[in-house]
C-alpha cells in the first residue's frame, strides 16, 4: 500500500504539445509549428508561394 504510483502525465497542460513533438520526431515528413500546436507536412512550400482555394456563394 505504501507504493507511490508513477505518473504517465506530469503536466496536463503540456500533454498535447508533447504528443505532437513525439509525432513530429518519429515521422520525418512532418514539421511542428513553433508557436502553435499544429503539425504540417515538412515539404510544403512557404505560405506565400502556395495557392489558396476559396469558395464563394
Amino acid at each position: 500500500m505504501g507504493r507511490k504510483m508513477k505518473k504517465l502525465i506530469n503536466h496536463p497542460r503540456d500533454v498535447v504539445r508533447e504528443i505532437l513533438e513525439g509525432l513530429a520526431d518519429t515521422k520525418p515528413g512532418l514539421a511542428l509549428v513553433d508557436t502553435e500546436n499544429v503539425v504540417l507536412r515538412a515539404d510544403l512550400p512557404e505560405a506565400r508561394l502556395r495557392p489558396v482555394a476559396g469558395r464563394c456563394k
